[in-house]
């Protein structure tokens, strides 16, 4: 356990480092996304085998998912979605739906290679995956969101900010 709240992605770290099984799933404790997702996310790399598919994760943007969330969430999940796309050479949809499954082998290799320790773990994770040839697959969510958005301009600033940050930081670590 960790002492005090040191912020998304030093939880997920600190709790996929305690994972003993083949298997590592992320999903958001508020219980917004449905449980089943980790289900089909599980099967679909059990079907995959030993592929260069080492991840599954939910996507609020495939026909099949079913999402029910403010307009401005979906604003800002698009915008930030194009964000990821421009900065990052990954092939993801949907870096922050909160469902997430990853073979441990792979996952457990780069964990001490990442330090972000807020909203950007996930695409931290990605991104150094991808660089060892790692792929990913998306997996259809459903998605209730219980809760008024905490989305301001303060925050999304600080959001672009920090993205960008790491955009450079992950490309001029892979030029080393």
């Amino acid at each position: 356990m960790l002492p005090k709240n040191q912020g998304k992605g030093s939880a997920l770290r600190y709790g996929a480092k305690q994972a003993k099984a083949g298997y590592v799933a992320f999903l958001d404790a508020d219980l917004d996304i449905h449980p089943m997702s980790l289900v089909a996310a599980f099967e679909k790399l059990q079907q995959l085998g030993d592929s260069v598919v080492i991840g599954a994760y939910g996507s609020k943007f495939l026909q099949e998912s079913e999402v029910d969330y403010p307009i401005i969430r979906k604003i800002a999940s698009g915008t930030f979605r194009r964000l990821v796309r421009a900065l990052f050479d990954i092939d993801i949809q949907d870096s922050q739906t909160g469902m997430k499954v990853f073979k441990a082998g792979p996952l457990h290799q780069v964990l001490d290679r990442s330090c972000e320790e807020r909203f950007l773990f996930d695409i931290e994770i990605f991104s150094l995956l991808a660089k060892s040839g790692y792929q990913f697959v998306p997996i259809p969510v459903q998605i209730n969101y219980q809760y008024t958005s905490t989305i301001n301009i303060v925050g999304s600033f600080r959001m672009f900010f920090e993205t960008l940050v790491l955009a450079k930081r992950l490309k001029s670590s892979s030029n080393k």
